[in-house]
This record gives C-alpha cells, structure tokens and sequence, in this order.
C-alpha cells in the first residue's frame, strides 16, 4: 500500500505596508520556511505546480503577496488537496503607520507608484485590506508590538498551527491605548472594582496577590468570570466547527495593568487544559519597575 504524502505547509502572508512583513517573513525563514516575495499574481500557479510536483523540498512555504493579489491565491490555495493553507494578514493602527513611515522615512508603495501624499497611501491600502480581510484565517495588530514580539507572534502560530487544534490566545490591554484589532471577541473588565484606586495596589498588577485578593473579593467577580467561561464555552467550539485555527480573545480594563491581566490570566488557566493556549499582556511593560 502506497503511503500517502503529507500535506505541504503553506502560508500566505499579506497586510498593511508597514505593519512588519519584513518582520515577520524573517521569522518563517527561522523556522525552516521556502520564503517567496512580490511574486507576480499570474505566476501563483505555476508556483502552485512547482511546489506540488517537488513536495520534499517545498514542504513548508511562504508566500508574501500584496494585498490586492493576496484573496486570488488564497482562493486557489484553498481547491489544492495537497496544500494545508493558513492566511495571515498584519494590521496597524493608522497614528501608528504614519509615526513608522516618518520616523524611518520609508516612502510608502503607493507614494512611488501613483504619487500619493502618505496619508492618501495609507487610505488606498486600509481600503485593500478591508476588501481582503475576509481571507485571513489569522489578522494580527501589529500597533503593539515590538519587531521581537511580532516574531514570536509567529513562531508561536507556526507552533500551534502544527498541532491542528483550536489555538486561542487571551490578550490584556487597556482601554486608553487603544482596542486590539486583532481579536475575534473582547471581554470588558471594566464593570470590576478598580484597585487602581486603592493605597499600596496602584503600583502592583493583576499578577499580583494583593491586587488578586482584592479583585475576588469584589461581589462582582464571580459571576463575570462565570459568565465568561460560559461564553467562550459556547463560542469555541463553534470556531472549531467553522474550521478555525486560531481565536484572540481580548480582555480589556481602564490600563491594562490589573482587572484585564487578572482576568486574562484566570482564563488562560481554566482553558489551558482544553486548547493550546497563550497569553500575552499588551500593557505591562508600560508599567514603571
């Protein structure tokens, strides 16, 4: 009996110009990946062909594709059985683009091909990743993170995506800098007691016994962190079912510094045991040692 041949890796990676490709196509050559860049759209298949035809040397592949290209390699992706695909799309706040594109004086790629002012640029590609948005099975907000942390971003995606499960990851953040573009679903810590507030707990965080102490003995807790778990009890699955990979679960307060990470890492706990988990706190390292 013939042994059937193992599925090719494949990702297609695409975003917002600006929001880490470099980055993060250097965290896939590191983990052993066949990079391709700015292939013309019309050789997709060919590509398609060759990395079928030679499946022992392409057996993990990545393809990098500008935006408007990115949903027609996706689609013809997706109708080869030999192809295990994942679509990855970076975004990034536009405060943020525009602070990267002059702090580097990068020239933006619709600046050189249309001769747009930058802002106008940034408009033309935010429209091209909406329209594309639909295709990726994992969108990361890249406003947050550091080039290091996008790339682990990455590693940890490759990782989990090897294990063919529902990988979900909890993310804590505030509030006042801004709501996490990536996340499929946001939990809204800020109903909870606020040890902020408190003498001796506004410098601590939500990892913190004091301030976990005073968050559980607020009446208020119980019951959110129950109706919580009920929530993505329910939700999760359905994910699975719709063939997802990966869920971000967002879980904000005022700061990001106590009630989310509390929260944050009461879930990440409770659900470790049920799905690869991770867990990030956006907001920790604003906090002053």
């Amino acid at each position: 009996m013939q042994k059937e041949n193992p599925k090719i890796k494949l990702v297609l990676l695409s975003g917002l110009a600006g929001a880490g490709k470099t980055s993060a196509t250097w965290a896939f050559e590191a983990s052993g990946y066949y990079v391709v860049e700015d292939i013309p759209s019309k050789m997709v298949k060919d590509l398609f062909a060759l990395f079928k035809a030679e499946p022992e040397r392409f057996s993990r592949c990545a393809l990098v594709l500008p935006l408007e290209d990115v949903g027609e390699a996706y689609r013809l992706a997706k109708k080869e059985e030999s192809f295990e695909v994942t679509s990855i799309g970076l975004v990034c706040k536009r405060d943020v683009l525009l602070t990267r594109y002059k702090l580097t004086r990068h020239i933006h790629p619709y600046m050189i091909r249309g001769g747009y002012a930058l802002e106008e640029a940034l408009d033309i590609d935010w429209r091209l990743y909406e329209s594309a948005e639909d295709v990726f099975d994992v969108k990361i907000d890249t406003s947050s993170l550091s080039e290091s942390s996008l790339r682990q971003r990455i590693f940890s995606i490759l990782k989990e995506g090897n294990k063919k499960m529902l990988a979900v990851s909890f993310t804590s953040f505030g509030y006042k800098f801004g709501v996490p573009l990536d996340a499929d679903t946001i939990f809204d810590a800020r109903v909870l007691a606020n040890p902020y507030w408190v003498k001796g707990l506004s410098h601590l965080t939500g990892l913190d016994k004091e301030v976990i102490d005073f968050i559980e003995a607020d009446s208020k807790t119980k019951p959110f962190m129950e109706a919580t778990v009920s929530y993505l009890r329910s939700f999760l699955p359905l994910c699975e079912e719709d063939g997802r990979l990966y869920v971000y679960v967002g879980i904000g307060c005022s700061g990001g510094q106590h009630r989310s990470t509390y929260v944050a890492s009461k879930l990440y706990e409770i659900f470790q045991h049920e799905y690869p988990c991770s867990l990030y706190h956006r907001e920790l390292d604003k906090v002053a040692k």
